[in-house]
């Protein structure tokens, strides 16, 4: 039997209880109001982060109202529940990272393939009614408090300046990744069954990051994961989602293994090539660069790589 968040809200009034260890209660009532009342004023696409091109646009809501309270809801209302989740899924929630994800692909035995699915504007095929049914009928919510909380998290889908009429997730709000992901539980429970069954004795390992799905599997072969894949296609249309078939890959024993920036090697996890390329380049453009702010800005990047590495490096030793 699948466990879903506990959220259990009923009204505004109840929200705002829950928010009221940050802020008073009546101040907090207050800032809910004005957010249900003044929300499309209140977040705009970064320009920075969208791809047009792709109908992706990434939503930034207003740090001091609509942010504030998408933070509290992430906070307080979904993350308490990141403990129901199975083992096999990571990204927006506590504590699983890229690299722990890379880190359950590593099995015991050889010949590993590495099958690499993507749900195709993941965000975007998550509608409002989708976001209230989850609330309203899996985790305890009433109608109000499902409609309230699906209202604040999800906007038109396209671009502010053209929007259309049906709602969806905001790609780029606090509260998405982990909606999304409960919203499609089922489809990612269904889907690690279906793996048990078809790879039982190939030591599979199954890891979901948000839109990102990586299987492996030892001594199996390439027209075996073609057919797999078509299975998981089909999965996925009963569950109204759709795969992006240009990022399918299935990578052979013989070849480098990646997976969400993370190597794959026979018994443990490294940065990639492009990960050291990048150091080198910053090593020798540092020894170069005579101007301090630049000179500083890239041994911050540098910095960062190495903490990257470290934090690799740890996933390596034995818990």
């Amino acid at each position: 039997m699948i466990q879903y968040p506990k959220v259990n809200i009923k009204s505004k009034n109840e929200l705002a209880k829950r928010f009221s260890r940050i802020l008073p209660f009546n101040e907090c009532l207050k800032l809910i109001n004005y957010c249900k009342k003044n929300k499309n004023k209140l977040w705009h696409d970064h320009s920075g982060k969208s791809e047009p091109e792709k109908s992706k646009f990434v939503r930034a809501a207003d740090g001091k109202t609509l942010k504030r309270i998408l933070n509290f809801i992430d906070k307080f209302i979904l993350k308490p529940n990141d403990k129901f989740v199975a083992p096999y899924i990571y990204g927006g929630f506590s504590g699983r990272s890229n690299i722990q994800a890379a880190k359950r692909l590593i099995n015991k035995k050889g010949n590993r393939y590495l099958l690499k699915v993507d749900l195709k504007s993941f965000f975007e095929q998550i509608d409002r009614e989708r976001v209230f049914s989850l609330l309203r009928y899996r985790c305890g919510c009433s109608t109000r408090g499902a409609n309230l909380i699906a209202d604040l998290c999800c906007v038109p889908k396209g671009s502010k300046s053209k929007p259309q009429k049906t709602e969806t997730i905001a790609r780029g709000f606090p509260t998405s990744s982990r909606l999304a992901t409960w919203c499609s539980y089922e489809f990612i429970i269904e889907l690690h069954n279906l793996m048990k069954k078809e790879l039982k004795k190939n030591d599979f390992r199954i890891a979901f990051y948000v839109d990102d799905i990586g299987i492996v599997a030892s001594f199996t072969n390439r027209t075996e994961l073609n057919e797999i894949y078509s299975k998981i296609e089909g999965l996925a249309k009963k569950h109204k989602l759709t795969l992006n078939s240009e990022k399918k890959e299935i990578i052979p024993p013989n070849k480098k293994q990646e997976h969400l920036g993370v190597r794959l090697s026979k018994n443990k996890i490294s940065i990639t090539e492009k990960t050291r390329a990048k150091k080198q380049r910053l090593k020798a453009n540092i020894k170069k660069e005579r101007d301090r702010d630049v000179r500083k800005k890239k041994k911050e990047s540098l910095t960062g790589l190495n903490n990257y590495e470290a934090q690799i490096k740890k996933a390596n030793k034995p818990q």
